[in-house]
C-alpha cells in the first residue's frame, strides 16, 4: 500500500534533538522575593525567583540549560515570533504531596503535546525525558513558592519561541526554548470560578491542516473577546 508523505509533526518528532540535563548551570538570585499569603495570590500575576532557559542553535542543536534569576524577555522588534506567531507552550502544575515532596502532574502528556505543537510550526523537538527532568529540578529549586495548603500548586509555563530576526516567511532559525520562563504563583479559588462568557460564533477547525489540537498562542486570540 502506497502512503503519502509523513506529516510535519511525525517527521520532526521521530528524531528528537536531545537536551542534556547534566550540563545544567544554576545561578541563584541574591535577592529572593518575599512570599505572599496564599489567600492573596492571583493566577498569572505572581512569579518565582528564577527561570529555566534552553537555547537552540541551528548548527549546534540544544545548548546547555541554565537556571538564572527571573528577568523579562528582551527581543529585537524584527524577531519572527512577533510577526508570524512562532510560539507554543504548555500549562503544567507542580504540587506538594502529604510528605512535602514536590510532584509534577502528568508531565509525560504535556511533553507529548509540546513536541507536537513545536513540530507543527517548524520549531525543534526535544527529548521529553530530559526536559521533564529539568522542569522537575526547576520546581524543586522554587518549592518555597508552592503552598502546602490543599488545592494549591505552582503553575509552570514551558514556552518555545522563534528568535530569528527576519521579516521573511520561513522556518525560524535560530530558535530558543524557554521552559518555565514565567512560572506563576499557585492557582487560587479566584481562578477556578465559572467563566460567564458568550460562546464564540466562529467554529474551531480541528480537521486536517488545523492547529487547534496544538497549544499555540495563536489559538487563544479568538477567545479573548467573548470573555470580555
Amino acid at each position: 500500500m502506497c502512503e503519502g508523505p509523513a506529516s510535519p509533526e511525525a517527521a520532526s518528532t521521530s528524531k528528537p534533538l536531545d537536551i542534556d540535563p547534566s550540563k545544567l548551570a544554576i545561578h541563584k538570585t541574591t535577592k529572593p522575593k518575599a512570599l505572599l499569603d496564599p489567600s492573596n495570590l492571583i493566577f498569572g500575576r505572581n512569579f518565582t525567583d528564577h527561570m529555566l532557559t534552553i537555547e537552540w542553535a541551528q548548527t549546534d542543536g540544544w545548548r546547555a540549560p541554565t537556571i538564572q534569576p527571573y528577568q523579562n524577555l528582551s527581543l529585537d522588534p524584527a524577531t519572527c515570533v512577533f510577526h508570524y506567531g512562532f510560539e507554543c507552550f504548555e500549562g503544567m502544575k507542580a504540587y506538594k504531596d502529604k510528605a512535602g515532596a514536590v510532584r509534577l502532574f502528568r508531565p509525560d502528556k504535556n511533553m507529548e503535546r509540546f513536541n507536537k505543537s513545536a513540530a507543527r510550526i517548524a520549531l525543534p523537538t526535544f527529548s521529553a525525558t530530559a526536559l521533564t527532568d529539568l522542569i522537575a529540578r526547576f520546581a524543586r529549586l522554587e518549592e518555597r513558592f508552592i503552598p502546602r495548603e490543599r488545592g494549591y500548586s505552582l503553575y509552570l509555563r514551558p514556552t518555545m519561541i522563534g528568535t530569528q530576526k527576519t521579516l521573511g516567511v520561513g522556518p525560524p532559525a535560530p530558535r530558543c526554548s524557554s521552559s518555565s520562563r514565567r512560572p506563576s504563583a499557585p492557582t487560587t479559588p479566584r481562578a477556578s470560578r465559572p467563566s460567564h462568557s458568550r460562546p464564540p460564533t466562529t467554529p474551531c477547525v480541528r480537521g486536517p491542516g488545523g492547529v487547534c489540537d496544538k497549544k499555540l498562542g495563536a489559538n487563544y486570540r479568538a477567545c479573548v473577546l467573548p470573555h470580555t
